[in-house]
């Protein structure tokens, strides 16, 4: 994980590497878990079959920027993709002065998730300062709206790159791809492998 963060804050520092490897640098970043996509249509390689079936994480950052992060959206779920997404946003926040704040929108009627408890597992689990992390749970037939007027208050988001339930049924496409299609703050998705075992 450190270095997928060394990566995002300092991406200059891959021009000191050469290639070294015979099938080039596609197939090491796919096995280190980073796909660093610098351009608008990112949303569908979110979906390709080989980084959908990877066996470890796979992070896409569009215009990720430089810290301090001061302020940091993370829209929550159940899985492994929002463990991860609130795990990078731990490693990314500013020490002293800044804030992840996990969201978690369910509509009307349905049960919200225990956002404080899921927080706390990860901070526990990753050795992150809980004090660094702040929830909301808001109810809402349209969460992608919620999520976008949350956004523009943040600095960076992340965001899983598939919440179950709601996310895959807007449209047939999945809610980080409509956000990301329609915000333009600095934005990282992510996704687990399918072999985390860590959270």
């Amino acid at each position: 994980m450190f270095g997928v963060v060394v990566f995002i804050l300092h991406p200059e520092r891959l021009a000191n590497f050469r290639p070294f490897l015979p099938r080039g640098w596609s197939g090491v970043l796919v096995c280190m878990g980073v796909e660093y996509i610098a351009f608008e249509g990112y949303e569908v390689i979110a979906e390709d079959p080989v980084i959908l079936r990877a066996p470890c994480d796979v992070i896409i950052a569009r215009r990720p920027g430089k810290p301090p992060f001061r302020n940091i959206l993370v829209p929550i779920s159940t899985g492994p993709n929002t463990r991860l997404a609130l795990h990078l946003a731990g490693l990314l926040v500013d020490p002293r002065e800044g804030m992840v704040r996990a969201l978690h929108v369910h509509h009307p009627g349905s049960r919200a998730m225990d956002a404080d408890a899921l927080v706390a597992g990860v901070t526990l689990k990753a050795g992150l300062p809980l004090e660094r992390y702040t929830t909301s749970v808001q109810g809402s037939a349209h969460p992608k709206k919620v999520i976008l007027e949350e956004a523009l208050k943040a600095d960076l988001l992340i965001i899983g790159a598939s919440l179950p339930g709601w996310g895959r049924r807007m449209l047939r496409i999945s809610l980080p791809e409509e956000i990301a299609r329609e915000s333009d703050k600095p934005m990282i998705i992510v996704r687990a492998g399918r072999n985390r075992h860590l959270f």
